[in-house]
């Protein structure tokens, strides 16, 4: 229903419609539902904005990722042999072939303290393993789908691991309980419906305008950098 005829439909019906006031009767926050501008508002809305992966530059190579399908493991062998002959295909990085990378130990970080493809060792499914570098993103992106790599998966309980997290003692209502309020065992075993099931949820990003994207430029002295950042 339009507003225009929510407001027709309680003028006939209920009597006059509130005076603006009435819908309001406290004053709005100055921080919460106020009207702020948006720089960026004018040029994303119209298609204008520059994202990361937007800039393009004489030269420019492309690099697409080799992820692990594993969770926990070893890479016992990484065959890029048909990757590196396809065309545009310039380089294939892994571990194996990478040189030491600098990384300065007192600068800020987020999550990730390992350089790229330090060692053989998976600590996550989708960890990168491999890199393609090719002339253009469709052909670096084709060749990375032709590198095979074969894991020595490590074999583990999630349940059981869980488990080794918790603290084991010093928590309200009992050891090795982290948080506890009401009856929640109780209340599930005299519902009437009981629904005891294990759901798996795919990986999700919360940033559908711009993708994950970084554009380097190297000058023969400083790198320029483009990146798609939080904030």
């Amino acid at each position: 229903m339009l507003f225009r005829e929510f407001v027709e439909f309680i003028q006939s019906d209920k009597g006059p419609a509130p005076s603006p006031e009435a819908m309001h009767p406290n004053p709005p926050s100055a921080i919460i539902g106020a009207d702020l501008p948006r720089i960026d508002g004018t040029a994303k809305t119209s298609g204008n904005a520059l994202y990361a992966s937007d800039y393009h530059f004489p030269g420019m190579v492309y690099l697409f990722p080799v992820r692990a399908t594993v969770a926990s493991g070893r890479i016992r062998r990484i065959d890029s042999s048909k990757a590196e002959k396809m065309p545009g295909v310039l380089l294939v990085l892994h571990h194996g072939n990478i040189m030491p990378l600098y990384r300065n130990a007192s600068g800020g970080r987020n999550s990730e303290d390992r350089p790229p493809f330090e060692d053989e060792t998976v600590y996550y499914w989708g960890q990168y393993v491999a890199a393609v570098v090719a002339e253009t993103f469709e052909q670096a992106q084709a060749a990375a789908g032709t590198v095979r790599v074969d894991y020595d998966p490590d074999k583990f309980n999630v349940a059981t691991s869980l488990g080794d997290a918790l603290p084991a003692e010093g928590q309200p209502g009992g050891p090795r309980v982290l948080s506890q309020r009401g009856d929640s065992e109780g209340v599930f075993i005299s519902a009437p419906v009981q629904v005891d099931e294990t759901y798996i949820t795919p990986v999700e990003t919360h940033n559908p305008m711009e993708m994950h994207a970084t554009v380097a430029v190297w000058d023969g002295r400083n790198i320029r950098s483009m990146s798609r950042r939080r904030g």
